[in-house]
């Protein structure tokens, strides 16, 4: 998890420069353009990627048939995904009523291709042979090499078009140096390297993985879509640069406290696939209520801070330019959160072996946003943008719920709820009354996140295990 964290900063430092060096309206178009590469990166960066890391670590042979048959899937995938970009740019462009987003949509698809090698290799051949420090190094050179270059892009004056420049020089780089472990790679296929990875399973169970990995790529892919579109549907309606960016820097923000939850996700989801083929179901159970628990101890209290100073948090990290979108990032924030908590129930879905719930879902989830928005964006802007994705975040999480309590009668402990929900009301409060501007806006947080835990300890809420959870992510982490 460790490895991600270059990623998740240099991703931030990039938002945040490019709103004050750009402008609103040119960060508005980045917006746009960096929802097209979120969707490419889930869409190549699962499915074909995870079947052939599982493909790999379960073979007990020869595996350079599997390594030079999905390098041509993935290449024929690739091809084909930039040249419909490019094919229909123009018209993508029209639609979106700004055809000077032509060359940069054009552009998009050439970043797609170094994008899918570099996943496949990484999260594919890297990840299947255990070459995790190799896989390390990637991950974390292509942020670095992606922060310099656009840095050195825009210093030489090429704005935006300077901006992508350096996310395809970044990827190119380090899809050379994933060439460059790829001789490893040829040099262990038949060696006993291979011979001695433990996993069971041998490249004929391709198809089954393959199937396994499908409704996971689509529910991905459907998940990404439903985080980020709605740039997308106000460059639409609205057709309001200026709007895009200021919308784009309040979902930016919003999208901390998912972050901060992705190491709880995983590590439920493979407690919860062991604890189910074991058929310990009250282990099960333990699992799902422990980690809603610990789901709303993190987060609640997060998003009442942030919530509470959404306009001096936006100022102090974007600028004045970006504050009128304080309500709007509230919202989102409070989504954020039904989505880190529908993450945790699906991941709990998942584990029991329904990945399927995910990908269909994700279909509706959308549809029903998409709903949405053609309802409220024309008449309330981003505050309807804003609040058709928290409607969706609802329900999402009100199905999922359902579905969870169905399958296992049980969610978390109502006391912890009522608790958790309380202490951060109370943080939300003073947060509210009590908060300065620029760098204190810091101090805030800091004082007021240790009001938080000191009402958690005085309500008896926190507790040894906490302790042990904490240790374990550390560890996770390293």
């Amino acid at each position: 998890m460790a490895s991600e964290v270059p990623l998740l900063l240099v991703n931030y430092i990039i938002h945040i420069a490019l709103a004050r060096y750009l402008g609103v309206e040119a960060y508005g178009i980045f917006g746009v353009l960096m929802s097209l590469y979120l969707i490419n990166r889930a869409f190549f960066g699962n499915g074909l990627p995870k079947a052939v890391s599982k493909l790999i670590s379960g073979s007990k042979g020869d595996i350079s048939r599997l390594y030079a048959s999905s390098l041509k899937v993935q290449w024929y995938l690739t091809l084909c995904f930039a040249l419909i970009y490019i094919v229909f740019a123009k018209g993508f462009a029209v639609l979106l009523h700004d055809p000077s987003l032509t060359y940069y949509i054009m552009l998009m698809g050439i970043i797609s291709i170094p994008l899918s090698m570099v996943s496949l290799y990484s999260s594919g051949f890297l990840n299947g042979l255990r070459m995790y420090k190799e896989q390390a190094i990637i991950k974390t050179a292509l942020p670095i090499l992606r922060l310099g270059f656009v840095f050195l892009f825009l210093v030489l004056g090429f704005k935006l078009l300077g901006v992508l420049a350096g996310f395809l020089l970044s990827l190119i780089i380090t899809f050379f140096i994933c060439l460059r472990y790829t001789k490893k790679i040829k040099s262990s296929i038949t060696s006993k390297r291979l011979i001695k990875l433990h996993a069971e399973g041998n490249v004929s169970s391709a198809r089954k993985i393959l199937f396994f990995a499908l409704p996971l790529t689509i529910a991905a892919l459907a998940y990404t879509l439903l985080r980020n579109v709605s740039i997308i549907f106000i460059k639409y309606f609205l057709n309001d640069n200026a709007a895009v960016g200021v919308y784009t820097a309040a979902s930016t923000l919003s999208n901390v406290p998912f972050m901060i939850f992705v190491p709880v996700s995983f590590t439920l989801l493979s407690s919860i696939s062991m604890a189910s083929a074991s058929g310990n179901i009250t282990l099960v159970r333990k699992y799902i209520s422990q980690s809603l628990r610990y789901v709303l101890l993190l987060l609640l209290p997060l998003t009442a801070l942030l919530a509470a100073t959404s306009q001096e948090l936006l100022t102090f990290l974007y600028s004045e330019t970006y504050a009128s979108g304080a309500s709007v990032l509230s919202l989102l924030l409070v989504s954020s959160v039904l989505l880190a908590i529908f993450s945790a129930l699906a991941s709990v879905i998942t584990g029991v072996g329904k990945p399927k719930f995910e990908m269909i879902s994700g279909i509706l989830f959308m549809i029903v946003l998409l709903g949405l928005s053609i309802l409220l964006i024309p008449s309330l802007g981003l505050i309807g943008a804003a609040i058709a994705f928290l409607i969706t975040s609802f329900i999402a999480l009100a199905v999922a719920g359902i579905y969870v309590y169905k399958l296992f009668n049980t969610l978390m402990s109502l006391r912890s709820f009522i608790v958790i929900s309380l202490c951060s009301g109370i943080t939300f409060i003073f947060a509210w009354l009590w908060h300065y501007s620029g760098i204190l806006l810091l101090v805030n947080y800091a004082v007021l996140a240790g009001l938080y835990f000191l009402l958690l300890y005085l309500f008896g809420e926190i507790k040894e295990e906490d302790v042990v959870f904490v240790k374990k992510l550390i560890k996770l982490g390293k």
